[in-house]
């Protein structure tokens, strides 16, 4: 009895008026009985002759009551009915008609900030959780029911027809919430795309949006799109309300001023690390946090560890922390695993998800530096080149690189037999004779800066023009077009713009640096309007017209490439003999080997996301993680990735040793504040939608027609009754004169048949 009386309101918009209309029917039935009961039978001798006419009259006074009746409790009847605004569709299928039933829609956001606890310790992803479960247990049998997963990546964790019931039940359940952003819009246009595919004729549709609305999930500056917005104008919206604002710290960034650590032999080193620490909700002043960075070896050996805390003041929701993590004289070479963490103390942290942060580090004892120069002028045992009376430009370069002959190892390499193999190893190359080079040694230098190599390219001293250098920039894609022939003056050096943030370290002391260098001697080098593959970027230029540039670099790939200008010879320049050389050369190969040969790899990622790995991981094929996650490496032709997202937080490592992948959450996915509720209206548009309260699925998801309201068209219908009942009541009365109309003729025709009689003629 219960599901048909929830049947019948589900009829109605206003269910009440509906049943007092119903009731209402009897008035005239009552007032129809009140009045017959009223007349009393009286003897009157001429009684018998108006009793044989009523006699011959009865049937048809009997069926004009009737019809008068009938027509009076219909317009009671369907005033109540217009006033109750009924649904068409569930009156279709009360009235025999199949219901189709509903296409429903649960969309359950298990992004990072529904793993915020509250003070029972309870997480929102358990509060939605449950009120998905809810969701599943009241839809009816007739329902087809879909289940999608908001969080990053947003994946559909049931489609309809997939899974019954319980099983889907039972999956809920045991579901954890992700790492990643939350993200509600795509979820919703993927829901679109679903309903367009799979939704049959006639079902209702139903979405059901399961967040906290956290500002992390749901950009609503961003519009809705079209799709979305007529899609949700169509369907039933049904969503939770944004939960409060919660207090967060977190570890928002760990940069280490170098990822290379070089450390001589017998010594030791420290690595500078810059860590980022954010707040989201202003506990006032006085809060104090600690930090803890721990240097961990492959084993999960601890190598170094260091701690620092932070208190916040007033209104301060972001603080940067500089660290100093030394590494002993014993430290041995190879990868570091850097973990970052963060301890509240007596800060309100409700996600601690966010508190821990994992980076790469590599401890090297040396780095090994090809020279690239023509054969036979390698410095012999006196430091003088074979066949030179002169200081050559590769002694200049290597007393530069290695003055203590610790920290660089130079190798010497022949500029036409060059291949990928050779250069594997080496960690940057100087080319002193670009012009000797031939096309595959072109080519091994370009798959090392891909690599994340620096490759040095420095002007030959010779008194040629410079033919090759056209076709080298050309082949190697670089963005600059050489003129040929040198150009001849005295210029200084300056500036081009500020220090560039590879050299950053050298910004204090750059213009003393730079004040006693000259140069006589140059290519003049302009850039490529419109370059298809990339934009040099001009570090150094000399002084004059023009400002030709001196010392230019371009990023590729995960390496770059760097040219200079001018020879390394006392003709062209005094550089070699200035104390700009060494800091120049011994910054930019440390910055650019951090820059792009991090770890064996530079790889570190953000859960929720594909991972692009470097050319290192060639030989991979499956990366183990935390908490036994696993994920296998794809190799096409849009390079190396990890064939799915990765969930979980963590160090990843492949079967062999080639190196590490670190993955951290978004930062940006823990913004626990919270949407306002005016904004997210606004976004939703003219779908607006029903909110939800905890506990209230039940009348939410009632069974809910099609929006088709026909009260209006039933108020004109009891318009058009109440003129016929007129009509009728007139007519029956016999309260006119004159011939009988059309209506009387019928009625005579009627009657004959009725009695069997001819109808007498008028």
């Amino acid at each position: 009895m219960t599901p048909m009386l929830a049947q019948v309101e589900s009829m109605f918009t206003t269910a009440g008026l509906a049943a007092a209309g119903a009731a209402a029917v009897a008035i005239p039935v009552a007032i129809h009985l009140l009045t017959r009961l009223r007349r009393q039978r009286q003897p009157w001798a001429a009684m018998r002759f108006l009793q044989a006419a009523f006699r011959r009259q009865k049937r048809r006074v009997q069926l004009e009551q009737w019809l008068l009746l009938a027509a009076r409790c219909l317009i009671v009847a369907l005033l109540g009915l217009a006033l109750a605004r009924p649904l068409m569709g569930s009156l279709g299928a009360w009235f025999g008609g199949r219901d189709p039933g509903r296409f429903v829609q649960i969309i359950l956001d298990d992004g990072l900030t529904s793993q915020t606890a509250d003070r029972d310790g309870a997480t929102r992803f358990d509060h939605l959780r449950a009120q998905a479960l809810d969701a599943i247990r009241e839809l009816r049998a007739q329902d087809e029911v879909a289940v999608w997963r908001a969080g990053t990546p947003v994946e559909l964790l049931a489609a309809p027809g997939g899974l019954d019931r319980a099983a889907l039940a039972q999956s809920l359940t045991s579901l954890k919430p992700r790492f990643g952003r939350g993200d509600v819009a795509s979820a919703l246009a993927g829901a679109v795309d679903l309903a367009s595919r799979h939704a049959k004729a006639g079902q209702a549709r139903m979405v059901v949006v399961l967040s906290d609305f956290a500002a992390a999930g749901l950009d609503v500056e961003q519009p809705t799109t079209p799709a979305v917005k007529s899609f949700l104008t169509s369907a039933s919206l049904n969503l939770t309300r944004p939960m409060p604002e919660a207090a967060n710290v977190q570890v928002e960034a760990v940069q280490p001023r170098r990822r290379l650590v070089v450390m001589p032999e017998g010594q030791g080193a420290s690595a500078s690390i810059s860590v980022k620490l954010r707040r989201f909700r202003d506990d006032g002043e006085g809060g104090l946090v600690g930090v803890r960075v721990t240097a961990r070896r492959a084993d999960d050996t601890v190598i170094a560890d260091t701690t620092a805390e932070h208190r916040w003041s007033a209104g301060q929701l972001q603080a940067t922390l500089n660290l100093e993590l030394p590494f002993p004289a014993a430290t041995p070479g190879g990868d570091v695993v850097l973990e970052t963490s963060v301890e509240p103390g007596s800060v309100a942290d409700s996600l601690t998800a966010d508190n821990r942060r994992w980076s790469l580090l590599e401890l090297r004892r040396r780095l090994i530096v090809g020279v690239v120069d023509e054969p036979g002028t390698e410095p012999n045992a006196n430091g003088e080149a074979a066949g030179w009376s002169r200081i050559t430009p590769g002694q200049w370069l290597a007393a530069a690189l290695s003055p203590r002959g610790q920290l660089v190892e130079t190798m010497t390499l022949a500029p036409g037999v060059l291949t990928s193999a050779m250069l594997r190893p080496v960690d940057a190359c100087f080319v002193l004779r670009p012009d000797l080079l031939t096309e595959p040694s072109m080519a091994a230098l370009a798959d090392r800066v891909d690599r994340g190599g620096l490759v040095w390219l420095i002007v030959p001293a010779t008194e040629l023009p410079a033919v090759w250098a056209p076709g080298l920039m050309e082949k190697l894609g670089l963005p600059w077009r050489v003129n040929v022939a040198p150009t001849e003056g005295d210029a200084g050096v300056a500036l081009d713009a500020p220090a560039p943030g590879l050299l950053s370290l050298l910004s204090a002391d750059w213009q003393d640096l730079l004040r006693p260098v000259r140069v006589t001697r140059w290519l003049t080098l302009s850039a490529e309007p419109d370059h298809p593959k990339t934009t040099g970027q001009t570090w150094l230029s000399l002084t004059g017209e023009g400002r030709p540039p001196l010392l230019v670099s371009c990023p590729r790939g995960r390496g770059r490439w760097m040219v200079l200008t001018t020879a390394l010879d006392a003709t062209w320049t005094n550089l070699p003999t200035k104390p700009l050389l060494v800091p120049l050369l011994h910054e930019t190969l440390r910055a650019a080997m951090s820059e792009g040969s991090v770890a064996k790899g530079d790889s570190e990622g953000l859960c929720g996301h594909p991972v692009e790995l470097g050319p290192w991981w060639e030989g991979a094929t499956r990366l183990t993680g935390p908490a036994g996650q696993s994920a296998a490496i794809r190799h096409d032709d849009r390079g190396i990735t990890t064939a799915q997202p990765l969930d979980q937080p963590g160090l990843y490592r492949d079967a062999g040793t080639l190196g590490a992948l670190a993955v951290n959450v978004d930062a940006a996915a823990g913004d626990t504040r919270s949407l306002d509720t005016a904004k997210l209206s606004n976004w939703l548009g003219e779908s607006q939608g029903q909110w939800l309260d905890e506990g209230a699925m039940a009348s939410a998801l009632s069974p809910h027609s099609p929006r088709l309201d026909i009260g209006a068209p039933l108020l004109w219908a009891v318009l058009g009754l109440m003129v016929l009942e007129t009509a009728m009541a007139r007519w029956f009365s016999h309260a006119k004169t004159g011939q009988p109309s059309l209506g009387r003729w019928a009625w005579m025709g009627l009657r004959r048949l009725l009695r069997g009689t001819e109808t007498p003629a008028p």
